[in-house]
């Protein structure tokens, strides 16, 4: 990720910070965050060692989002395969998402703002899935087959497949099933 990229992020999250209620802690990753970005040259003011090492964490994680087109990942089928870096990394994101309620004003800003960061990764591959799927519908104007020679196409299908499941069986979220139900009456004569 650019410097003038975080430089922005930094700018939007501490403007959205200054227009509420500050504290003590969050003000310590704000200073920490400038440090970082070479804002301030007094790293020993303001800034808490653990404030450092969060900031130091999530530009990492960030990093790694940009340079790889996704998230560190927590786990993998084979986690031989899994680099130790990437997996402390998404272990990181993961406890950030349970530790929510205990993160500073400062920090959930931070986080929200991060393009890397999501607070429920799972829902937001099923929307990008969904998207898919209504790319698909727009472009096509049909249902995707199952033995299409085309593995996006196949892939498509296989979701739409698993999603049928799921609103059978009752599993599939209501908020989900709507979304999904009026994507199926598109193409439906």
């Amino acid at each position: 990720m650019e410097s003038t990229g975080l430089l922005e992020i930094h700018k939007r999250a501490a403007s959205e910070y200054d227009l509420g209620e500050r504290d003590p802690q969050g003000a310590s990753f704000l200073e920490a965050e400038r440090v970082f970005l070479a804002l301030s040259d007094r790293p020993s003011i303001g800034a808490s060692q653990r404030a450092l090492n969060w900031t130091s964490k999530l530009y990492r994680y960030e990093l790694f989002a940009a340079e790889s087109g996704r998230t560190p990942r927590e786990h993998t089928r084979n986690r031989a395969t899994l680099p130790a870096e990437e997996r402390r990394l998404g272990e990181w994101g993961g406890y950030q998402r349970r530790m929510q309620d205990r993160l500073t004003r400062f920090q959930w800003i931070r986080l929200d703002f991060s393009s890397a960061f999501e607070w429920d990764p799972n829902d937001s591959k099923w929307q990008v899935r969904l998207d898919e799927y209504r790319a698909h519908l727009e472009s096509t104007g049909r249902q995707p087959f199952h033995n299409s020679g085309d593995p996006h196409e196949f892939r498509v299908a296989r979701w739409v497949a698993r999603q049928l499941y799921s609103m059978r069986s009752g599993t599939l979220p209501a908020e989900r099933v709507i979304q999904f139900e009026s994507l199926i009456t598109i193409t439906k004569p």
